[in-house]
């Protein structure tokens, strides 16, 4: 299930700090993630966040802390079970594919695109 969080911490510094890898010795990306920015969980690997932008500024994808010194830098913005209920029946077509409807328009990125949809192709 994808899991959406909210930037909640950096606001002293103009933003918390994004690594190009998981690792914390991995490269700093420029820019900072802005305080109040809205991620889209890629990966989690114990308080590191693998993220996509989805609102705010700074680096479109990186890796975060989840808490330093244990002070939360980000937050869950809803509980996934309530963001995304179980499918139902119409969700899915008769040849048992799941349904999904696209719009004309220029309003979505192929990051938030491919954040919003990764959750569907995950086992």
């Amino acid at each position: 299930m994808a899991s959406f969080w909210e930037v909640v911490g950096g606001a002293d510094k103009g933003g918390i700090l994004v690594r190009e890898g998981q690792s914390l010795k991995s490269s700093e990306l420029p820019g900072r993630l802005s305080t109040g920015a809205v991620l889209g969980e890629l990966e989690r690997a114990g308080e590191r966040l693998r993220y996509c932008l989805l609102k705010g500024t700074g680096p479109a994808e990186g890796w975060i802390s989840l808490k330093v010194a244990g002070k939360d830098l980000v937050r869950h913005l809803v509980p996934p079970s309530k963001a995304f209920p179980a499918p139902t029946s119409r969700c899915f077509g008769k040849d048992g594919k799941m349904k999904m409807l696209y719009l004309h328009g220029g309003g979505v990125s192929k990051t938030a695109t491919r954040c919003t949809t990764a959750s569907l192709f995950r086992a």
